[in-house]
């Protein structure tokens, strides 16, 4: 009898809190679970704005919800996202170990992605305005062993401009990333950084495309017979011998790379420059060059006035 009267009591306590801050407008700013679980489904809406907190200790299971954050921290050590839009501006996410994003449209703008390891995502549509994103040990985007795969990013910084659209294979290991605004890749095209890539503001890669600072693989034959030896990839020993050459690939901006072109590593392409056709560019080329040829050579400057 006294149980029922103070649970009839508490819920008379929760049903006035809520009234109060449906007429105030004076949301709880701050959730926190210590483990445990939280789920949400079937067409679940979440807003939270002004300096809010959404942090799960345990798992935090959403599917068919729209999730909309704004100056918001959201925390959560264990996420499993399905069939989702979120929108964040100003906010920060931090994603644990072992998270799983299937079938999600995502637009961040102003937003800092923090991804731990392990962290994987498939079927996505992801668009990022001024917004930056680290990953843990491994992150894979559309399924390892997927042919349509488009992120596979380890250990590295990707910091994204506005109306970037990616349909490229790209792998980040131990490097930073850097993308302007306007920027399109096109498919069959796959980046490689594990240096610095740097790509200014309206940029058109076309298909088929190969753009490597690194050499991917040891110049020392014998390091090289050691990676086979071991069954490279797994369980490869890396030793300084084996580790490839990297150098800083930077391509300038309003540059337009045409198909089955391979830009390598320590390649400097200056703004308004155009690479023809499957040519092969390594070294440095002034701004309105018109690079052609294996090796790449400038054609001609193509400055107009």
């Amino acid at each position: 009898m006294i149980f029922s009267f103070i649970k009839r009591i508490f819920y008379i306590f929760v049903y006035l809190r809520y009234k109060l801050a449906k007429i105030t407008r004076l949301y709880p700013r701050r959730i926190e679970v210590q483990g445990g679980s939280i789920d949400y489904d079937i067409n679940s809406r979440i807003i939270m704005r002004g300096n809010s907190t959404l942090k799960v200790k345990g798992d935090l299971h959403i599917e068919n919800t729209t999730l909309i954050l704004s100056e918001t921290v959201f925390n959560c050590e264990n996420l499993s996202l399905k069939n989702g839009y979120i929108q964040c501006e100003n906010s920060q996410i931090l994603m644990g170990h072992n998270g799983f994003v299937t079938d999600v449209d995502l637009k961040a703008k102003n937003c800092t992605i923090n991804l731990s390891d392990n962290f994987k995502i498939s079927n996505q549509r992801f668009t990022f305005k001024n917004s930056k994103i680290t990953s843990g040990i491994y992150l894979c985007i559309n399924g390892e062993n997927d042919p349509n795969s488009i992120f596979n990013i380890s250990a590295s910084d990707l910091l994204m401009g506005d109306n970037v659209n990616l349909k490229c294979r790209l792998n980040c290991k131990n490097s930073k990333m850097i993308l302007g605004d306007n920027i399109f890749v096109n498919q069959g095209t796959e980046i490689r950084c594990e240096n610095c890539i740097r790509i200014g503001c309206n940029v058109f890669i076309s298909y088929d495309c190969l753009i490597l600072d690194t050499n991917t693989h040891s110049t020392d034959p014998i390091a090289r017979a050691m990676e086979i030896e071991q069954g490279y990839p797994n369980s490869t020993v890396k030793t300084e011998k084996s580790l490839p050459l990297t150098a800083p690939i930077e391509i300038g901006k309003n540059v337009w790379i045409g198909m089955r072109a391979a830009v390598l590593k320590g390649t400097s392409i200056g703004d308004n420059s155009v690479v023809g056709l499957m040519s092969v560019v390594s070294g440095t080329f002034p701004e309105y060059s018109l690079i052609a040829g294996n090796p790449g050579q400038i054609k001609k400057i193509i400055k107009h006035s």
